[in-house]
């Protein structure tokens, strides 16, 4: 079985970042269902994984399981908004609402730069990986860098890179 993604909802966008932002997911989608990126999720060393095994987070990711669904539907679902924050700050995510909050300046660099959508990208699943429940320390030095979001947001923004790169990424078998 595919996990698919798909935007539940996505507010205070201009057209250009709903564009590359519909561009990232659908990136995201194709990246989570390859071989590479089983193979490179299953053999990073996670800090602050909540207990869990590269494998059992990998899973969990598959299943599409967050705390905005609350059940494993094989999608990653989600609710987007797009505000006017703090420089150095590219993402955030309530964890109340679990709506992901994605800085208009972080815009600035991405639609400038070839590989934009996989930044776009990474950090999505880095916030995505927030509403499954993994969390990361607030220093800026420490584990929070080798963190389930933060690793697994640089994955996914690196395979993206790769594939834009001409790279030939394998598909899970069905």
């Amino acid at each position: 079985m595919q996990t698919t993604t798909k935007i539940k909802s996505l507010d205070n966008a201009s057209s250009q970042e709903k564009l590359l932002i519909h561009k990232a997911i659908v990136l995201q989608q194709e990246i989570i269902n390859t071989l590479n990126f089983r193979m490179k999720f299953e053999s990073t060393k996670f800090k602050q994984n909540d207990g869990l095994s590269s494998l059992q987070i990998y899973n969990k990711v598959m299943s599409g399981f967050s705390n905005l669904t609350k059940y494993e539907d094989f999608c990653l679902d989600y609710s987007i908004e797009v505000f006017l924050g703090k420089k150095g700050t590219l993402a955030a995510t309530n964890m109340n609402t679990f709506k992901i909050f994605l800085n208009k300046l972080s815009f600035q660099h991405w639609l400038n730069n070839k590989n934009g959508v996989a930044y776009c990208a990474g950090s999505l699943f880095h916030e995505y990986l927030h509403t499954m429940g993994f969390t990361h320390s607030y220093l800026p030095l420490g584990t929070k860098r080798k963190s389930v979001p933060y690793l697994g947001g640089a994955i996914m923004r690196d395979l993206i890179k790769f594939k834009l790169g001409g790279g030939v990424l394998t598909p899970l078998k069905n």
